[in-house]
């Protein structure tokens, strides 16, 4: 479920970014059906972008390791923990591993 509700979060960031390009483009601060058909073109090079980065790149799959690794990532200190015997912290992560979680987390809040 949490998943899910992720994956949707990350596809409306992506619909969002092609809206405000297509509002951009053309001065106005929302979408007529009128410019629906460059909506639909930009949503599409939106997701062309992401099936052209590599795995270590793209958002979904980074959200999709994130979200099936979880308790490893707690585990290892993404998020303050405490084990009963010490403090685990972000600091044993690795600087790519947190890189990656923190482009997808920024992009889903805004």
């Amino acid at each position: 479920m949490t998943f899910g509700i992720l994956h949707v979060a990350m596809i409306r960031t992506l619909c969002y970014r092609a809206e405000v390009r297509v509002q951009k483009r053309h001065r106005v601060k929302d979408c007529s059906p009128e410019l629906g058909d460059e909506f639909v073109k930009e949503l599409k090079r939106e997701f062309k972008l992401l099936n052209s980065l590599s795995r270590t790149k793209n958002p979904l799959f980074i959200l999709l390791e994130m979200t099936a690794n979880a308790n490893e990532l707690k585990n290892q200190g993404f998020y303050v923990d405490f084990d009963g015997k010490k403090w685990n912290h972000p600091g044993r992560v690795s600087e790519k591993r947190f890189a990656n979680a923190y482009e997808v987390a920024k992009s889903l809040i805004g």
